[in-house]
């Protein structure tokens, strides 16, 4: 009969046991003793109080933003003792001696928080000069309050209540505070609502002036409630200018009165005002969370102007630049980079860069050493750009800008050498002559973007200024071709302007460019040949009413007459009015002329007042009478007489002279 196997034992001994007797090592050095009992409570202890110790500090420091200590200042709890210890060595000291598993409790914080209060600010320690009579209705919400904690109808009506009540005496605002602003059991909305509420109070009624005392308990949660709320409402996506304006007169509480005032005023440029802003940032929570961003973005933009004031000489300078000038430059501001704080060293900013025609912004900036190159880069590839023996220019840099930037001089070849490499990759990849339209171009580089970013690092200028590009080449298309036009610097007649226009529209640019640009100098050209043959001008309803008015003024320079005894020429509306008055002058005279002499003024149909569109119908009338004569006097319907000879021979002498002129 097989015998009953022996009862194993338990894990806990079992594992410790087989610990123990596993090779060398502690479990060797100190065997457990075969059949003794093993406790686990030894291990959990020691381990606990290995981990506490090691992670003190991150302890401490949790425990200091405990709720109770947020109405002590920092200063405060930093330096004041008790009993010879701080705040900070206390709490180390509690954390230290705590049993496993225990945690500071709450009267032990609530206790703490006493201690080291400095009286004046803790609204647990405040006392009535005197005592008086309750305010009947405000003890009424009071206790309502208490007996119905975070209710939403007693925080009503209290918030109704202190909208329009009288003056509370020191012992009935005291009460108020005490019961409202230390009221842990009310969630976050009630607390914040209800301390906004007191906090219009205090400033409706000058609370601050005339109990002092109260007041300066009452601000550490004055800053807390306002820091808390500012930061939920940019959540939400508000903005600084809307919570200075909705939020103004609360933040006097708070904050220096004339500061927020002078950031109010200038809330959409705060650099003018960057004393006021530090000032607030740095004397409250509240102000740190309006504009702790705000100081860093104009810390790093006095920075960025000290690197480009730095960089300056190399894209204004002239003469030869070779690499000891370049990492001399170079040094000076790395030098600069080197003494700013860690707030000035933020990641993923965006700045601005002078390149070719101007500022281009650059995303997402990862450092300042990298800022110095890239302004580096923008400095010489500008200055050098589409020069001899410099940078090759891009095609569609060679549209948008018209000549070289920048100072004349020599560049080192090893300087540029990367750059040019990378230019020529990206030239042989736009060349394809499938890519119809700029927006292909782009789309080209941008997808291998990463090879040409592997020849030169500081192409990140280039893909940069190609993200705002197109606009400016459909910008450049309409400036061209309001140049083909005439002005009044520049007379053309109608064939000399349609042949520029021709020219223009041939061009790579404009095969290249935008429908819309395209569409727009087509319709120019339509205008012009309808105003060659004499016609009104149409295409009008292709072109937007800005640009369309610019060619219209321009077109108004075909109008070019010069009458005898004038000094100079007319050109434009008031060539127009001085042809018109010849007309009406001839029509007084009851000189006749022929048709065609008023249907030149029909293509300047935009320039005519009502008066004179008037005028152009009796010169018509007149016209038309003298041509009827003429052609009576051809038929023979009327026997000739010796002065209906001499009116259709000076009719018809008019009419021809009119005709040649138009």
């Amino acid at each position: 009969k097989p015998q009953p196997a022996p009862k194993r034992a338990t894990s806990a001994a079992s594992g410790s046991t087989a610990q123990a007797q596993k090779g060398d090592g502690a479990g060797a050095s100190n065997p457990v003793p075969p059949g003794a009992a093993v406790s686990l409570d030894d291990h959990v202890a020691k381990r606990a109080r290995v981990s506490r110790g090691r992670d003190l500090q991150t302890l401490v420091n949790r425990a200091l933003d405990n709720p109770h200590f947020k109405h002590i200042p920092e200063n405060t709890r930093i330096n004041k003792e008790v009993e010879g210890l701080t705040l900070r060595a206390r709490l180390s000291e509690l954390i230290e001696n705590l049993p496993a598993g225990s945690r500071i409790g709450t009267c032990t914080y609530a206790s703490l928080a006493r201690q080291y209060s400095d009286g004046s600010s803790c609204i647990e320690n405040l006392k009535p000069a005197k005592v008086s009579v309750p305010d009947a209705r405000l003890k009424a919400i009071l206790q309502k309050l208490d007996d119905a904690p975070g209710a939403a109808r007693p925080c009503r009506m209290l918030q109704m209540y202190l909208g329009h009540c009288g003056a509370l005496d020191d012992y009935n605002l005291i009460a108020l505070c005490k019961s409202t602003l230390n009221a842990r059991q009310l969630s976050k909305p009630a607390w914040e609502a209800n301390t906004l509420a007191i906090m219009q109070y205090f400033v409706r009624l000058d609370v601050r002036s005339k109990y002092h005392a109260v007041y300066q308990a009452c601000l550490p949660l004055f800053d807390k409630c306002l820091a808390q709320t500012f930061n939920d409402l940019k959540k939400s996506g508000a903005q600084l200018s809307t919570f200075l304006g909705t939020h103004g007169k609360m933040l006097t509480l708070v904050c220096p009165e004339a500061d927020i005032a002078e950031i109010s005023a200038h809330a959409d440029d705060l650099s003018s005002v960057s004393a006021a802003v530090c000032r607030v940032c740095n004397g409250s929570a509240v102000g740190n969370a309006m504009m702790a961003s705000k100081v860093v973005e104009m810390q790093t933009k006095r920075i960025s102007s000290d690197i480009a004031d730095i960089v300056k000489p190399l894209r204004e300078g002239v003469g030869k630049v070779t690499p000891a000038i370049v990492n001399d430059i170079r040094e000076k501001a790395w030098e600069l980079c080197a003494n700013v704080d860690d707030a000035g060293q933020t990641t993923d900013r965006d700045i601005h860069v002078t390149f070719l025609l101007g500022d281009v912004k650059l995303k997402d900036v990862p450092d300042l050493e990298t800022e110095v190159e890239l302004r580096i880069a923008a400095a010489l590839k500008s200055r050098f750009w589409n020069r001899s023996g410099g940078l090759v220019g891009l095609d569609y840099e060679k549209w948008v800008c018209d000549h070289p930037t920048g100072e004349a001089g020599e560049v080192e070849a090893e300087l540029i050498h990367e750059w040019n490499t990378a230019r020529t990759l990206v030239q042989d990849l736009v060349r394809n002559p499938k890519d119809d339209t700029f927006s292909e171009m782009r789309a080209i580089i941008t997808r291998n973007k990463s090879a040409i970013l592997g020849l030169d690092k500081t192409f990140t200028l280039e893909l940069s200024f190609l993200e705002g590009a197109e606009a400016l080449v459909e910008e450049t298309v309409l400036r061209r071709t309001l140049g083909c036009l005439p002005s009044q610097s520049q007379l053309l007649t109608f064939q000399e302007s349609l042949r520029m226009l021709s020219d223009l529209n041939k061009s790579d640019m404009c095969k290249k460019a935008p429908e819309a640009a395209k569409e727009r100098i087509t319709s120019v050209i339509r205008v012009v040949n309808s105003m060659a043959r004499g016609q009104v001008p149409e295409g009008s309803k292709d072109l937007t009413a800005v640009f369309f008015s610019q060619a219209l003024t321009r077109c108004s320079y075909f109008m070019n007459v010069t009458f005898v005894g004038a000094k100079g020429g007319l050109v434009g509306k008031p060539s127009l009015d001085a042809y018109l008055q010849d007309l009406s002058s001839r029509m007084d005279e009851d000189e006749a002329f022929g048709i065609s002499v008023i249907e030149k003024v029909k293509c300047f149909f935009w320039l005519l007042s009502a008066e004179q569109d008037g005028l152009v119908k009796h010169l018509t009338a007149h016209a038309l009478k003298g041509a009827r004569q003429i052609s009576v006097v051809q038929r023979g319907d009327v026997p000739p007489n010796k002065a209906t000879k001499q009116a259709a021979a000076k009719a018809k002498k008019s009419m021809g002279t009119g005709s040649a002129d138009g």
